[in-house]
Formats: structure tokens, sequence, C-alpha cells
């Protein structure tokens, strides 16, 4: 259990006799985007292109408004990468609504991960700015992983503890692994020849990092699914012979070492179907039917 203290951004008067103190102003714009900025680089969350404070109608060296509140803001720009805007809201001396720009911030990428990133940047943002000092519990941790740290920890847990887990384990283990590791799973069909008219096919939801990382190493063959099957040698499954249905109604067969990704995980789960090259075939055009 975590305790975040957001930022004190008032500055208040010495107590008087009663105990009492009053409010005699706002830290200076600089000294609160110092603060903001080093928050952010502590926990590694600074844009990565850049964080600058607007000084468009202001000076780093004046006083904040006494703001009502932070917006926070991340959006698609009209260049490549995601943007943050931050403006504070407040009345000005005739009582008239205002919004002063006070930062702005950019990522390189323009992704689906780069504005998922940069709305968590905002939302620590918004937490230090409209916080006025308070402190807050967290209890969940932030985990953020790019492809290959997400196959190395998927690999490295299913190896090491998945053997020792009970179901209930296993499965605590795989809801974990999904959230955790921020991936996507997608069916898999593969296939392998047991004998001359013996196949099986295996049906699995994988993580889309391990599929992309066993395509990239693979051989691939394309074209019509019978002739595929048929060029299968008889191996037993030391290959793990992956069919994808195309666009253009072909297929692509896409073969690599079975010893690289069969791990004890894989062989409980899924569907494991065994038949003639027909029987097979069937199944094949039926899956991908779905």
């Amino acid at each position: 259990m975590a305790t975040i203290k957001s930022f004190e951004v008032d500055r208040w008067s010495e107590k008087d006799e009663k105990g009492r103190v009053k409010h005699i102003g706002m830290l200076k714009m600089g000294e609160v985007f110092e603060m903001l900025k080093e928050h952010l680089l502590s926990k590694d969350m600074l844009p990565d292109e850049y964080f600058l404070i607007s000084q468009n109608d202001w000076n780093e060296d004046w006083e904040l408004p006494d703001y009502d509140y932070a917006i926070c803001i991340p959006n698609f720009g009209g260049s490549e990468g995601i943007y943050l805007d931050i403006s504070l809201v407040y009345d000005d001396e005739q009582k008239q609504r205002r919004h002063m720009r006070f930062v702005t911030g950019k990522t390189l990428e323009e992704s689906a991960d780069a504005f998922l990133k940069m709305a968590r940047i905002a939302a620590e943002c918004s937490l230090m700015l409209n916080g006025h000092g308070s402190r807050y519990r967290k209890s969940d941790v932030d985990v953020s992983l790019n492809p290959a740290q997400t196959l190395y920890l998927t690999d490295l847990l299913e190896k090491k503890f998945v053997n020792s887990m009970d179901p209930n384990d296993r499965d605590m283990l795989s809801g974990l692994l999904k959230q955790l590791v921020c991936v996507s799973y997608v069916p898999v069909m593969a296939v392998c020849r047991k004998e001359d008219n013996l196949f099986s096919l295996w049906l699995h939801d994988m993580p889309d990092v391990r599929l992309d990382a066993l395509i990239l190493g693979s051989f691939v063959q394309k074209g019509k699914l019978e002739d595929l099957m048929e060029s299968l040698p008889v191996d037993g499954g030391q290959h793990l012979c992956l069919i994808r249905e195309e666009k253009t109604g072909e297929y692509s067969l896409h073969t690599c070492d079975a010893g690289k990704f069969y791990h004890s995980v894989h062989e409980q789960e899924g569907r494991r179907l065994f038949g003639t090259k027909e029987e097979i075939i069937h199944e094949v055009k039926l899956q991908g039917g779905k």
C-alpha cells in the first residue's frame, strides 16, 4: 500500500494566536512546472519528445492563478505523436472564467500504446495538480512492458511455476498474465503429420507477442491448404506448423522448431484433434469461418 502526496501549490501565512492561517498566494509557475517534471521523471513517465511550460501569456516567475482545477488532456495532434495539454481553470478579477495554458507534452509515437501511456501521464499530472497537498492511498501496481519484456516474463512464469500449480493457481496465473502484460490473445491453429495420413491439429489462444516472435523466425509457404498439408513431413510434431488464412483465400504455413514453443502449460490448454488430411482440412476451414 503506497501513499501519494499531491502538490501543495498554495502559500499560507503563519498561524496567528488562534492557530488560524490565511491564503496568501500561489507558488510560481516555473516552480510548480519543475515539481511536475521531476515527479514524472522519477516515475519514468516523462513524455519522450518534450514537456514544456507554456509562456504565451505568462511568465514562469509569476504566481499561478488561484485555480479551481487543472485539466490534463491527451489527444492526437496535427503531426505524428500524442499531445498532452494541461490548462488551469480560474476566475479573473472580473469573475470571468479563464483557461490558462500551463504545460504541453508530446510523444514521438502515434499508436494506441503511446496514447494510453500519455493518458496515464495525464492522470498522474491531474492527481498532483488537483490535490492541493492531499494524500491518497494507492494499492494497485503499475507495470509497463515492451514486447520483448512481455515475452520474457510470460515464458519465465510459465516455465518456472506452472508444473507445481493446482488448477485454481493456474487459472490465477493465466488471468494475471493477461492483465500484467497487456497483450492480446489470438487463436492459433498448429498442425503436424504423425503418419502418412494421420494428422494432428492443435487449437489454442496464444499471446500475440509470442506468435509474432514465432512467425518472425519461421519458414513460410503460401498456397492452397490441400497442397500445404500434403507438403508436411512425417515428423511426429518435431516442427510447429502454424496455419493462417490469408485475405486472398489461400493459406500460409509457418514452420518453426516446436521445441522453442512447447511448454507444459500449452500442452494442458487448448484442444488437440486427430484425423485424416481431409478431416483436418475441414476443421481448419471450420475454425477459420468462426
